[in-house]
């Protein structure tokens, strides 16, 4: 588990898709212990009735007004 608790305290990890980086990282962490933006109904999108997760970047650009994730597209004349 990953400081479920810290000098006695609960630890809540806060997060975007903690799921896919839980697995990645090989640990676990008690769900009473995480706030995953991803399942969090004021993020997400509502379409016919189910709520579905939104992309990061589509909530730090409407929510934060910052680009992140970029697509960066290189020439191959450029790259040689």
């Amino acid at each position: 588990q990953l400081f479920s608790s810290l000098n006695g305290k609960k630890v809540i990890v806060v997060g975007h898709a903690l799921e896919n980086d839980f697995e990645a990282l090989e640990i676990e962490h008690p769900p009473s212990l995480t706030r995953d933006t991803a399942f969090h109904p004021p993020y997400m999108r509502k379409v016919r009735k189910k709520y579905y997760p939104r992309k990061l970047s589509t909530l730090a650009s409407e929510e934060l007004d910052i680009e992140i994730q970029q697509k960066v597209v290189v020439s191959k004349s450029s790259s040689i």
